[in-house]
Parts: C-alpha cells; structure tokens; sequence
C-alpha cells in the first residue's frame, strides 16, 4: 500500500510502499478514503519551529477487525 511518511524529525515527508503487518488482537485495519494535512503536521517538517500536537481528520473504512475490538 501507499504511505506518506515521515522517517525523521525536521525531514520532508515521502511516499513509500509499505507491506501492512497482519491485524493484531485488538486492532482494526482501516483504509483512509481522504485525508487533510494541516499545518501542525507541516511543523515536523520545519527545522526552525516548535513541535506541537499532530491533528489531521480522516475519512476512513473498516476493513477488517479482530477480537477485542
């Protein structure tokens, strides 16, 4: 599947294929239908500004589910 991830404070993010690890008890794997990226994700990127909290809203769908869940 298709990540764009941040490996590295004060990095640009990238694109990435990953290989998702089975879900785990407990755990849902969920497919993000749309996502928006606001400014505080941006500061991990800046290597001059303070770090704050990352909020991002997401539309997602459950894929699959284990027990616990």
């Amino acid at each position: 599947m298709k990540a764009y991830r941040l490996t590295q404070f004060r990095q640009p993010a990238a694109f990435a294929d990953v290989d998702p690890r089975p879900v785990g008890a407990g755990e849902v794997r969920v497919r993000v239908e749309a996502a928006g990226i606001c400014m505080s994700d941006l500061h991990l990127q800046m290597p001059d500004y303070p770090l704050s909290p990352i909020h991002r809203e997401d539309q997602k769908w459950v894929l699959s589910s284990r027990p616990g869940t």
